[in-house]
């Protein structure tokens, strides 16, 4: 069994464990990480892990870890030092295909020795599959090594493929209007298509009469009330208006006006009397 790289310190949701040969367990609270094996969080899943060194790993939705990166620090290690091993064989004028592992200076083949004395080896150290690339300073090129990226591979009933939708937000130029109705309790209802901003008793051009108690409807933002009084002793057109550009949205953008009339009549009644002729009967007719 490898060794332990982590303990499941607390899991939420459906957090698995992938391990070399394919195979997946579902994680609960308490359970080991062993080396080689990959922790993948699901879609709703979230997963804490204690890690040797004492700290806490904390890996949210969609995630994956493995210790590659612990892997590749040890392998990086190693090659410090197969090429310090091969350059001091070299510096003492021996072989390092004789001298040293066959496992330091790469394959098993090392190649046998050449005219002159002269030995041959591979000029490639054999790596662990990590990709990276290491440059020596003994005069053999090295290069990087192919493999396969276990990082993206995709547990069975998971959509990579799926992509987001590009949401562009549209901003709404429309002017806000305004609707008066006079009503017959002599109160005048003002309804805005948005909660007006910056409106009031000044934005009211009344002819012929006057509107107080001007309050918004405190269920209804767009609507607002006031009371119409009609001048006195005049008979005609009470006509309300509200000009475009009193008042706006919240966006800022500026209403367009509007307008109302009713006719009263505020005239105090006047008596007519007649008197007729007296008739033959000697009754005065009045109407």
């Amino acid at each position: 069994m490898n060794g332990v790289i982590g303990v499941i310190k607390f899991v939420i949701g459906q957090v698995f464990i992938v391990a070399l040969d394919g195979s997946q367990r579902l994680l609960v609270a308490g359970d080991r990480v062993y080396s080689g094996e990959e922790v993948v969080t699901g879609a709703n899943g979230a997963v804490s892990i204690t890690l040797p060194d004492g700290k806490t790993l904390d890996l949210g939705r969609d995630s994956r870890w493995s210790d590659v990166s612990n892997a590749s620090s040890q392998a990086s290690a190693d090659v410090a030092d197969d090429v310090a091993a091969i350059q001091d064989a070299i510096a003492q004028g021996a072989d390092p295909t004789q001298v040293l592992e066959a496992t330091a200076a790469g394959n098993d083949d090392t190649g046998e020795a050449g005219d002159g004395g002269g030995g041959h080896f591979n000029p490639t150290v054999v790596l662990n599959l990590t990709a990276e690339v290491v440059t020596t300073p003994i005069g053999y090129d090295t290069a990087g090594l192919s493999f396969t990226d276990r990082a993206s591979s995709v547990l069975d009933g998971v959509d990579s493929s799926t992509l987001l939708a590009a949401t562009t937000n549209t901003t709404d130029t429309t002017p806000p209007s305004v609707t008066i109705v006079i009503n017959s309790d002599g109160t005048v209802s003002f309804v805005f298509t948005t909660p007006p901003v910056g409106f009031d008793l000044s934005d009211i051009t009344v002819t012929n009469g006057s509107v107080t108690n001007l309050v918004q409807d405190p269920n209804d933002p767009t609507r607002w009330t006031a009371t119409l009084t009609p001048a006195t002793n005049f008979e005609g057109e009470v006509r309300l208006s509200i000009p475009d550009g009193s008042y706006t949205d919240a966006a800022g953008i500026p209403g367009t006006g509007g307008s109302e009339a009713v006719t009263v009549d505020t005239l105090p009644p006047v008596a007519s009397i007649s008197i007729d002729n007296v008739t033959s009967d000697n009754v005065i007719n009045a109407t």
